[in-house]
């Protein structure tokens, strides 16, 4: 069984309207309208002040942590200028760790 990410994968990327994956109810040229669920959603389960593009922040934030480099951080986000980008480099601390230990190897190690 497929997992939903690699079906979704498969559907033509979104350049016009007719590529859209979730159409208007009433308009399907149109993109559909998430808010009122997502509200009732977000009372549901008691959570307040949290946006959906909140989402996008948390898997940047997550990628970012995880390693993630800028340039692939830009094409998981579909940034196109850098600078919106560096708003997560500051998490990627694994990254930082690699560029000191590769420009000093272990110097001042305990070890070394």
């Amino acid at each position: 069984m497929a997992s939903v990410t690699a079906e979704i994968g498969r559907l033509p990327k979104p350049g016009n309207p007719a590529e859209l994956l979730f159409r208007g109810r009433w308009n399907p040229l149109k993109p559909m309208n998430f808010d009122k669920p997502w509200q009732a959603a977000m009372e549901a389960a008691g959570i307040r002040n949290f946006t959906f593009h909140g989402l996008r922040h948390t898997c940047a934030s997550h990628a970012a942590m995880a390693g993630a480099s800028e340039v692939e951080l830009s094409d998981l986000l579909g940034h196109r200028q850098m600078q919106m980008v560096k708003r997560y480099s500051h998490l990627n601390t694994q990254a930082k760790a690699r560029l000191v230990t590769r420009v000093f190897g272990d110097v001042g190690s305990k070890n070394g």
